[in-house]
């Protein structure tokens, strides 16, 4: 429990602005550690920086990570249904362009055997 606590402590002085998390910093730990990103996140939903945090999250690349965060976030009252339809609009579209970049990959693979 003594852990628990120093964690709750940790994420608390972030969001308090004893310790800047930058939009790096952040998408690094969304990629590596998504459970305690997502903590961080809904801890500053509360605070004045919440939409800068929701721009970082909107921005950063598709991935795993990214798509479990914002799954958890679906059902936070304090966060716009459009933020959402937004982000599925711009994760399909950069889904897209990936299958776009892969096929032309593999056409070119091909044209050179």
């Amino acid at each position: 429990s003594g852990s628990i606590d120093e964690y709750k402590r940790a994420v608390q002085s972030i969001v308090d602005g004893n310790s800047v998390i930058t939009s790096s910093r952040l998408r690094g730990i969304m990629q590596f550690n998504p459970m305690i990103a997502l903590d961080i996140i809904r801890a500053y939903l509360s605070t004045q920086r919440k939409q800068q945090i929701l721009d970082i999250v909107f921005q950063t690349p598709i991935s795993v990570s990214l798509l479990h965060i914002v799954s958890q976030l679906l059902g936070n009252a304090s966060i716009p249904k459009s933020y959402f339809q937004n982000f599925i609009a711009a994760a399909l579209k950069s889904l897209e362009s990936m299958k776009d970049a892969s096929q032309r990959v593999a056409a070119k693979r091909e044209n050179e055997e």
